[in-house]
């Protein structure tokens, strides 16, 4: 599992739908499944630092 944050959705997509290298290293890795992406927004809440 890997978590990252972006600034969106669509700079992350661009970003990965446009890198060659990434599905060669998830394979030397290991992965054998197809990546999924989800998404979360930020709540900002008053307790946050």
């Amino acid at each position: 599992m890997v978590f990252d944050e972006w600034t969106s959705r669509e700079g992350f997509e661009a970003f990965f739908g446009g890198q060659r290298e990434i599905p060669d290293v998830m394979r030397a890795a290991g992965a054998t499944e197809t990546p999924t992406a989800a998404s979360y927004r930020i709540i900002e809440t008053t307790d946050s630092y």
